[in-house]
């Protein structure tokens, strides 16, 4: 069990694979750092876009509360329920900020993130800013608006001061401008103007009992409503709306601040980051270049020297042995059983060494007998060579023969390729079908479809073994025929055995025009003899017997002479006819 353990430890292919888990290691290390340092800037940066996204909450929390204080706070039913939804969003907003910057604290804690006075702050002043603007939300509800809440109650008590007591118009009037002044404007002077005036009314009406009683009340109301608007603070910023104003800059300030921390802290742990990976790369790149110097020494020192002991014995010229072989003592089990088979190698080589020297021996002896061989096949391969050249020149004569004929040879073989053919065949088809004729090509590529049925009828008569010769007119593009003899005769090969039809075509136009010129000329003279045997002597008999009976009578008669005329005039016309028929013969 050792010695299999020690073989296998030992052996060339545990080394290799040991070498490669320990560059797989060091790899496997290097990618941990990375993800780790990768993991801890991703969530850095989760971090700081959580704190971004809640600052973008908090800014569009503040539209929410501009709207109430200038329009939400008109709404009757806020006077009625006491809610009202632009305020209300505006605090359940602060909680949602005080609960995500809780949640914020404990993450920065977990990332080691430094900014927990600046989270702690940021908590504080949405708690005091939610504090604030509840008490805001309360005085607006007491203050009221139109007819609700103080000014409400304002309103009632000068309408019933219109309208119940005989108090004069202008100093209602007076009044009534001064509140609206005031809360257009929320100036002192006009409310201060308003109880001067409403203080002078009390004297003056002081003896009547119900005016005396709502001039005090409409005054008293007046005051609680100017108390209102100067707690409020919308004009002048020293109210309770001043603090909430200044205390939302604060909150801009500190959450700019804790954004401007977070990433600095960001980009310092991206700097750090790539200077550790750089460090890391460089120091794991370092110690695989070592590990790889050291390991391939440690496994090619034997095969080193392995490599000198075969050198060394072939520039020995294969000698068994001698003093300057090194003797290798490997670690590798690979190398070891190497070096043996080298060894039984040496030997082998020795006694092959002397088996050749005897066989060189005996090959000497059969290239001598060789050599006689040799020259003897030289002579006969100079006689071949000669019958070669005998041969060539007389297929080139034949070649020029078969070229320079007029008539055109085409070789179709059993597939219907074209095997051969002679310049003519060439002329022959490009004339007749426009195409080009090449070997190989399938003999229906150029010819035509009125032509085909009948070539393939009698290529395969031919193919049979019948032979087939006869005269064709052949009409060319241009519109003129030429009459061709045409022939299919069966190639046989030398056991008897068709193997391909010869198409031959001889152009016999000129014979052919010739021979019916002859035909036609025959005729023509035919027809001649057929005029003068019938149709000139029975005009020329007929004048014979004419001039029989002009010698009977006595006297000349005129209407002899006329018939006389007349004959003479048919013997003209025919002879003119002759004339034209022997003009068509010459």
């Amino acid at each position: 069990m050792r010695r299999s353990i020690r073989k296998i430890l030992l052996s060339f292919k545990f080394r290799i694979l040991f070498s490669y888990f320990v560059l797989i290691s060091i790899l496997l290390i290097w990618i941990g750092v990375y993800i780790f340092m990768n993991n801890k800037q991703r969530r850095l940066n989760l971090f700081t876009f959580h704190l971004t996204q809640l600052q973008d909450h908090y800014f569009e929390s503040d539209r929410h509360l501009e709207h109430f204080v200038l329009t939400g706070f008109h709404e009757a039913p806020f006077y009625a329920t006491g809610r009202q939804m632009d305020i209300d969003l505006f605090l359940e907003e602060q909680n949602n900020a005080i609960n995500n910057l809780d949640e914020l604290k404990t993450e920065a804690g977990k990332e080691h993130v430094a900014i927990n006075d600046k989270l702690d702050k940021l908590i504080g002043l949405h708690k005091a800013l939610a504090d604030s603007v509840a008490q805001l939300k309360g005085l607006y509800l007491k203050k009221g608006f139109n007819v609700y809440g103080t000014e409400g109650l304002v309103h009632r008590y000068a309408h019933l001061l219109e309208d119940s007591f005989k108090i004069s118009k202008v100093d209602i009037l007076m009044l009534r401008r001064r509140e609206k002044d005031f809360l257009l404007r929320e100036d002192p002077k006009y409310a201060t103007e308003f109880d001067q005036i409403i203080d002078k009314d009390i004297k003056v009406y002081a003896g009547s009992p119900g005016a005396l009683k709502t001039l005090i009340n409409y005054r008293n109301a007046f005051s609680d409503l100017v108390n209102c608007v100067h707690r409020i603070g919308i004009s002048d910023r020293h109210g309770l709306y001043g603090n909430i104003q200044y205390t939302i800059n604060q909150l801009d300030a500190q959450y700019l601040s804790a954004n401007t921390s977070v990433t600095k802290m960001t980009t310092g742990l991206g700097t750090s980051f790539k200077k550790v990976l750089i460090d890391i790369s460089i120091i794991l790149l370092l110690l695989v270049v070592a590990l790889s110097i050291i390991l391939s020494d440690i496994l090619t020192h034997g095969i080193k020297k392995l490599n000198k002991n075969i050198r060394l014995f072939i520039r020995s010229r294969f000698k068994e042995d001698g003093p300057e072989f090194d003797k290798l003592i490997s670690g590798i089990t690979e190398v070891e059983w190497l070096n043996k088979n080298f060894r039984l190698l040496r030997q082998t080589l020795r006694h092959t060494l002397t088996d050749l020297e005897n066989s060189v021996n005996e090959e000497k002896k059969v290239s001598a007998d060789l050599a006689a061989t040799v020259a003897k096949l030289s002579v006969h391969m100079e006689e071949i060579e000669h019958q070669k050249r005998q041969i060539e020149k007389s297929e080139a004569k034949l070649n020029a023969f078969f070229n320079s004929a007029t008539s055109c040879h085409i070789m179709v073989g059993g597939d219907l390729s074209v095997i051969t053919f002679n310049r003519a065949a060439v002329t022959f088809i490009h004339d007749l079908f426009g195409k080009e004729l090449r070997k190989g090509i399938h003999v229906l590529y150029f010819l035509n479809e009125e032509y085909i049925d009948r070539f393939i009828d009698d290529y395969q008569k031919a193919l049979a073994g019948e032979f087939i010769r006869e005269e064709r007119l052949f009409t060319y593009p241009s519109g003129h025929g030429l009459w061709w003899e045409v022939s299919f005769v069966p190639a046989v090969d030398s056991s008897g055995k068709i193997f391909a039809v010869s198409f031959n075509a001889t152009n016999i136009n000129e014979t052919k025009t010739h021979s019916n010129k002859i035909r036609e000329q025959h005729d023509i003279l035919l027809k001649i003899a057929h005029i003068q045997s019938h149709e000139i002597r029975g005009p020329v008999a007929t004048m014979m017997g004419i001039m029989n009976i002009i010698r009977d009578e006595e006297n000349f008669c005129a209407e002899y002479l006329a018939m006389l005329e007349e004959v003479a005039h048919a013997i003209d016309k025919r002879i003119h006819e002759i004339v034209d028929y022997t003009k068509q013969v010459s």
